[in-house]
């Protein structure tokens, strides 16, 4: 058995084909070191043929309900190991994109709030800019602080 098997170890067609063949071989030999080549064949297949686990465990289960059985425990638990580790997998995809998406989202407010506090400060500006070339008009400064909107003493800050 073990020679068939390793001639054609990785012609994973010929596996499949004759997988049948290979079970029935270890099938009186079902004691404990049997299971083990018995699993260890199943995982074998699974990882080199195309062969889908369920219909390898059926296949397995009409030679032998015992490997059968090993095979089916040994699917389910790969099978949940699969989705355990895809939901892993799916909340760390996921918080890396809820990072991502928050560090963007930081950005465009904070480059928003910079934008703002530029204008508002340039606007301050111009009106302190007016408001200081309007006390070296010596013009009042009730007419000035109308005009700017600026305080009174805002106005009186100012140095001419």
């Amino acid at each position: 058995m073990l020679t068939l098997l390793f001639k054609h170890f990785k012609n994973p067609d010929y596996l499949e084909k004759h997988s049948m063949e290979l079970f029935s071989l270890i099938k009186d030999s079902m004691n404990d070191s049997g299971k083990d080549v018995f699993l260890s064949l199943f995982l074998y297949f699974i990882t080199i043929t195309d062969s889908d686990e369920k219909e390898l465990a059926k296949k397995m289960n009409t030679i032998s309900q015992e490997g059968g059985e090993i095979a089916m425990s040994t699917y389910t638990r790969l099978l949940n190991q699969g989705r355990e580790e895809g939901i892993i997998q799916g909340m760390m995809k996921g918080r890396e994109e809820g990072i991502i998406q928050g560090i963007l989202k930081g950005r465009q407010e904070g480059k928003q709030e910079g934008i703002l506090e530029g204008v508002q400060k340039g606007k301050l500006e111009g009106l302190y800019s007016t408001a200081r070339k309007m006390k070296l008009k010596n013009l009042d400064n009730q007419m000035i602080i109308e005009i700017t909107g600026l305080s009174k003493e805002e106005i009186d800050a100012i140095q001419v």
